[in-house]
């Protein structure tokens, strides 16, 4: 839906860490990184932004790094090399905190945002969050402020339903599944054609 929304000078770098066959119609594009590549898809986008900071790129187009299993990337290389998963933390911090004046964004799915892989505060700085049916109240406290907690409390959510907050407005409870199919069913048929690039 985002890919299809944007401008055509847009660009989208696609992180998969998991790498299963959820998104293996992607794999024959220039913008998929799967598994171990993850970090060189951080890399292009955290230089993008340190380009246009400096004034050498002056465009404002957006750029858009999104990672599946966000989370799951970092725990694994906190086991493989301490060091550079906080060089890549704190990569992801700087483009979360600065990006958004600069056109560049990141979006990520993990199954628990804990604050180990967000340092310094930096997710509180994404502007939209999304929660499916989390049953567990840490979830929500570790993304909403305490004055949405109690709405959510104890409200049961369905398959593919939960919440939506954008940043500065009111809570939203819906069912966004839909989201899911929607980028399947008309993203898909578009990357078809990465396969040969």
């Amino acid at each position: 839906m985002l890919i299809l929304a944007s401008p055509p000078e847009a660009e989208y770098f696609f992180a998969d860490f998991k790498q299963d066959d959820s998104f293996a119609f992607l794999r024959g594009c220039t913008f998929y990184y799967p598994y171990k590549k993850s970090l060189e898809a951080l890399e292009v986008v955290y230089t993008i932004l340190h380009k246009r900071q400096s004034g050498e790129d002056k465009n404002r187009y957006t750029v858009t790094l999104i990672w599946d299993e966000y989370m799951a990337n970092i725990l694994a290389l906190q086991g493989e090399d301490k060091k550079k998963a906080a060089d890549v933390m704190n990569k992801v911090s700087e483009i979360l905190m600065l990006g958004r004046s600069l056109g560049v964004r990141f979006i990520c799915s993990c199954q628990r945002p804990d604050a180990k892989a967000f340092p310094d505060g930096s997710r509180l700085n994404y502007g939209i969050i999304m929660i499916l049916g989390a049953p567990m109240r840490s979830i929500y406290e570790m993304l909403m402020p305490k004055e949405y907690i109690e709405m959510v409390e104890n409200r049961q959510f369905e398959r593919g339903e939960g919440i939506l907050l954008l940043q500065g407005s009111d809570l939203h409870f819906d069912i966004v599944n839909i989201g899911l199919h929607f980028f399947l069913k008309n993203v898909r048929p578009h990357a078809a054609s990465c396969s040969e690039a």
